[in-house]
């Protein structure tokens, strides 16, 4: 086979480019999917792994976390938005340790960022190529990048693309008069804001329901 072949097969199959931008993803943090390294100096370590190792500790026990007994005299877990408890994209932690954990949840969520612009720009009409470019721009940008060990802030950022992707799907279906389509969008709509509120920060969250 061609390597002419093989690019057009590329550019024409529809996993190829989720699959190039979780090559691209696991690529970027090398020493954490490759090397077995961890997330740890700052608030990784003094703030997400002592929550998330209670609230494991918690829901594997048969409790929900609401309560952290050991900030204190004791504080609200649950009611921290921060703590991610119900956020479903944080079901790595109950079968993997802290650490790798912590590690998958970043990788997810920065492939989830190019995944969900890519598509958001496809709706927009833009090239595969220039889909792919907003897509890469975004995952691979400074926020998104050096915001990684912040964990509630990566899992709540890469919301903002799929719900401007869910908004532009609804919309062309309601002014193409597609009831089905619209439908569909609308409870893909109502997912992402669902999952924008859960991932943990409020202020990324407020600022993406603006913006959308």
């Amino acid at each position: 086979m061609s390597f002419s072949h093989l690019l057009e097969r590329f550019r024409t199959s529809p996993a190829a480019i989720p699959a190039l931008l979780a090559t691209l993803t696991a690529l970027l943090f090398w020493r954490l999917t490759f090397l077995g390294e961890a997330l740890y100096w700052g608030t990784p370590l003094l703030q997400f792994f002592p929550w998330r190792t209670f609230a494991v500790e918690e829901y594997l026990s048969g409790r929900v976390p609401l309560w952290n007994p050991y900030a204190g005299f004791g504080a609200p877990l649950a009611a921290n938005f921060q703590s991610g408890v119900f956020y479903p994209l944080n079901f790595f932690y109950l079968f993997l340790p802290i650490a790798p954990a912590m590690t998958a949840t970043v990788v997810l969520h920065v492939f989830l960022a190019g995944v969900f612009t890519y598509g958001y720009g496809r709706a927009l009409h833009l090239s595969r190529s220039g889909a792919l470019a907003a897509g890469l721009t975004f995952m691979f940008s400074g926020y998104v990048v050096a915001r990684a060990g912040f964990l509630s802030i990566t899992s709540t950022v890469v919301w903002l693309p799929a719900l401007f992707w869910c908004i532009e799907g609804s919309v062309q279906c309601w002014t193409e008069d597609e009831r089905r389509g619209w439908d569909l969008w609308a409870a893909a709509l109502a997912g992402a804001v669902g999952m924008l509120l859960l991932a943990g920060h409020i202020q990324v969250g407020y600022y993406s329901l603006l913006a959308g």
